[in-house]
């Protein structure tokens, strides 16, 4: 029997939507039926206009900043009437020695990792009360559920995203509201390029290390995002989803 996923009529907001996981997240919704916002500090975000003319509508800013997700949640609106789905996707890891982690270092991570989430899901919140629900799904990380050297402050960030989803899903259960979040291990995506000499490659030889024998593809952690957006989810949430070839069941 096949399964498929209708989001005909949702309208989702998917942040960091210009590349990695999030580009993956946007073309499995549009997919599915959905109409998109979509936000990425990175001016190729609006490249998905261009790509799904009338589907998507970007806007770009930094993720922490309340104004980029009332603009979201407005543009949201005017387009298509409304918030339906919330993916928190956006976020940075940030390798680095303990000692050497500066106080700005620290609190542009959490800006990123945790504030971002914030400040989306209480713009969104309210335009998912009016239609009567809605589904968050935030990206977090297995550095949010074990401790990872060198990485004191993206592990840090990550668990407060693991608290965060759990504690505002018990909260907006009764307004018919899900949220729940997936945890990653490796996936074999750009962003460690901009980090770490060969960054890409590093990835690919931790994910061999991993039970499952390879690093992930962010097309599996979209899938991942794209079942907790549906109704075959309905009766999750609070749940951190583990999508990472084993690495924590070692």
């Amino acid at each position: 029997m096949s399964v498929n996923i209708n989001l005909e009529g949702k309208v989702a907001i998917v942040t960091g939507a210009a590349g990695g996981i999030g580009l993956a997240v946007v073309a499995l919704l549009i997919e599915a039926g959905a109409n998109i916002i979509a936000e990425d500090k990175s001016e190729n975000v609006y490249k998905l206009e261009n790509q799904y003319p009338g589907n998507v509508y970007a806007t770009q800013g930094e993720v922490s900043e309340r104004a980029t997700a009332r603009r979201a949640v407005y543009l949201a609106t005017e387009k298509f009437g409304g918030v339906d789905i919330l993916v928190n996707n956006a976020g940075r890891s940030f390798p680095k020695a303990f000692l050497e982690i500066r106080d700005e270092d620290w609190d542009s991570v959490m800006a990123d990792n945790v504030k971002g989430m914030f400040v989306h899901a209480s713009e969104a919140v309210p335009s998912m009360i009016a239609r009567g629900g809605g589904t968050i799904v935030n990206t977090d990380s297995i550095s949010g559920l074990v401790g990872i050297a060198n990485l004191v402050t993206y592990c840090t960030s990550k668990g407060a995203v693991s608290l965060f989803t759990k504690s505002l899903a018990v909260e907006l259960a009764p307004e018919n509201i899900r949220v729940n979040a997936v945890a990653p291990g490796v996936i074999e995506t750009p962003i460690l390029d901009s980090l770490v000499l060969h960054g890409r490659e590093v990835l690919r030889n931790e994910g061999t290390k991993e039970p499952i024998g390879r690093a992930g593809q962010p097309e599996e952690i979209a899938n991942v995002i794209l079942f907790l957006s549906s109704s075959l989810s309905s009766f999750m949430t609070g749940t951190i989803v583990v999508a990472d070839g084993g690495y924590t069941a070692k």
